[in-house]
């Protein structure tokens, strides 16, 4: 296995074919909630050519919250999901889309 594949994004797509554990995917689950928010975090910035230290500056939070939002290391208050959306200048939904 290549470095790249070991430290890739996970597409919204795949989460929903494999499940969040990697396991077959059955009609009952769905992906967790953070990753599918984190990977539509990381769409969205990456759309707009935003750093995350970029995005932290616009949405009053530090990079080091981007990222681990992105990186499903953390599950966000919805103040912060908010304050990233603002940031971002788009519905809240659009973050939220998939989620649950």
């Amino acid at each position: 296995m290549k470095r790249n594949d070991l430290f890739r994004y996970v597409t919204i797509e795949e989460l929903r074919q494999e499940g969040a554990t990697g396991v077959q995917r059955t009609p009952s689950m769905s992906p967790l909630p953070h990753r599918v928010l984190g990977a539509n975090l990381a769409y969205e910035r990456k759309r707009r050519a935003l750093s995350m230290s970029a995005l932290a500056e616009l949405a009053g939070t530090h990079a080091s919250e981007i990222s681990r939002i992105e990186h499903a290391q953390r599950d966000p208050r919805l103040s912060t999901i908010v304050r990233v959306a603002r940031g971002l200048e788009i519905p809240l939904a659009d973050l939220l889309r998939g989620v649950g």
